[in-house]
């Protein structure tokens, strides 16, 4: 009789400790579904946000930069012309570059260096459209160089550019709500991080 009894009760037993496993399992199947759903719905327009955001941003520092190269003081000066260094400041300072100049069509560049090996330069003369480099480090900071080509006749004449802090892409990702805890960045082509709200990890 005991032995029924105790056969019983590991029966019983077995079918608590099964429901249990089996509960936690439906709950922990709930609790990544909601996950899901939640993310399902943040992500998408968070991502669109971004991408509105640093569109608006980048179409400003591009109108920016074509209105200088259409310009008959940037096609016809020197890039180290003294008369061109005002001009540059102001549209630096109004439109949120660090800096900005001209590249001849040699690359020599207002800061008196030639630049005709860079990448950017070459694709900016190559395919005679603007270009933006890749995240780089100008000796004082990370930024990203636009450039957009100066064309005469036709024909290639340099570029005017302007660098931008790469911190602009953390500033607009700080603030996206990714649920509770989630964390938002942004990644080049090759997986490296762009931007971050820990400036370390740019």
């Amino acid at each position: 009789m005991k032995s029924i009894k105790s056969k019983i009760q590991i029966s019983m037993l077995s079918v608590v400790l099964v429901g249990s496993v089996l509960i936690g399992v439906i709950t922990a199947l709930l609790n990544a579904g909601g996950i899901d759903d939640v993310m399902t719905k943040t992500l998408g327009p968070a991502t669109q946000m971004a991408a509105d955001a640093v569109e608006w941003k980048m179409g400003n520092y591009w109108t920016a930069l074509q209105e200088a190269a259409a310009s008959d003081i940037f096609r016809e000066c020197d890039p180290t012309a003294p008369e061109l260094v005002p001009l540059r400041e102001e549209i630096a300072q109004r439109n949120g570059f660090l800096y900005t100049g001209k590249m001849d069509a040699d690359g020599f560049s207002s800061t008196g260096y030639n630049y005709a090996e860079e990448d950017y330069f070459q694709q900016c003369k190559s395919t005679m459209k603007p270009y933006i480099s890749d995240i780089m480090n100008d000796g004082q900071q990370m930024i990203f160089l636009l450039e957009v080509p100066i064309i005469n006749d036709g024909h290639f004449d340099g570029v005017v550019y302007g660098g931008i802090s790469a911190d602009f892409l953390s500033d607009i990702v700080v603030n996206l709500a990714m649920g509770s805890s989630g964390v938002a960045y942004v990644l080049d082509n090759r997986g490296n991080v762009i931007g971050h709200r820990e400036a370390s990890i740019v």
